[in-house]
């Protein structure tokens, strides 16, 4: 049987970079931990938005794997007599390794052959490792500038407000330095202040989505450039775009730009603006460094 599981870092708003590092960093050392601990899964994800870094893994083993350990025994001169029957030394090896004596296998030993025996720690359920995976997994992110903050303990880019955790529709009960899990989360700052109650993983997206966050960073990047497509083709209605609807436009992106963009929203909407024209006095290397560097806005051409 398997179960999709769930873990939301719910912060203080995270700087872009921050947000990026944290995205990278808890898939690469999820993956690595998942694998130490034995436990198999589908497809693993993670994502971020400027109030949480999201590790989202499909169809997730509810048992972990065995753990099988090959033991070198006695020698086989010493466990078997020359009828190939099982000596007292190769019962007493039997038994140490709890398996019956037909399960005994023989190799090449460096100077003779051996008896082995393979040693089988059958798996734990998922559900009673989860918490120190999920804890283990929070405490190793690190950052380019964290600090202390409410907890001694834990050292992070911004304050860890809230952890949801799930396995299927069951709580992964964990403690982080007195911030205790639970099954709800929270929508936009501005948009969507209720408390979301998640009762399963599987209506984690839609729900947040409802009360304007979108989980998914290359959904979002995605939104921006579709509307700033709609733009550059005059399919937007604005009194701004009617000005200057005969001419062709173009939105000039900076690929440096537009990723901190995709961080600075969790439900991005696209405002034009402009400014006095005397302004277009000034260089236009100028007017674009302080609209792309200082604004993080894109400029538009025609």
């Amino acid at each position: 049987m398997v179960k999709d599981l769930l873990l939301e870092i719910g912060t203080e708003e995270l700087p872009s970079s921050a947000i990026y590092s944290g995205i990278e960093q808890l898939k690469k050392n999820a993956e690595k931990t998942f694998k130490n601990h034995r436990v198999n899964y589908k497809k693993m994800n993670s994502f971020g938005s400027p109030r949480r870094i999201i590790l989202y893994i499909n169809s997730v083993e509810e048992t972990q794997s065995p753990l099988v350990t090959k033991v070198i025994g006695p020698f086989k001169k010493d466990a078997y007599d020359k009828d190939d029957k099982p000596t007292k030394v190769a019962i007493g090896f039997a038994k140490a390794m709890g398996v019956d004596l037909n399960q005994l296998g023989v190799e090449k030993g460096k100077k003779r052959d051996v008896v082995f025996a393979e040693k089988v720690e059958h798996g734990k359920e998922t559900i009673n490792i989860l918490p120190n995976i999920l804890k283990e997994l929070v405490v190793s992110l690190e950052f380019e500038k964290s600090m202390f903050w409410d907890h001694p303990d834990l050292r992070f880019s911004r304050p860890i407000r809230w952890t949801l955790s799930l396995f299927g529709d069951e709580l992964v009960d964990f403690s982080l330095d007195g911030i205790k899990s639970d099954r709800f989360t929270y929508g936009h700052r501005l948009f969507g202040k209720e408390t979301i109650l998640i009762n399963n993983c599987s209506e984690y997206f839609t729900k947040l989505e409802e009360k304007y966050v979108i989980v998914d960073q290359n959904l979002r990047r995605n939104i921006i450039l579709g509307e700033i497509k709609k733009i550059e083709d005059n399919k937007v209605e604005d009194k701004i775009i009617e000005k200057i609807k005969d001419k062709k436009i173009k939105v000039k992106i900076i690929p440096k730009v537009l990723d901190e963009v995709v961080n600075l929203v969790e439900f991005p909407q696209i405002i034009i603006g402009d400014y006095l024209e005397k302004f277009l006095k000034l260089p236009k290397e100028i007017l674009v460094m302080a609209i792309q560097s200082h604004q993080r806005y894109f400029p538009v051409e025609s």
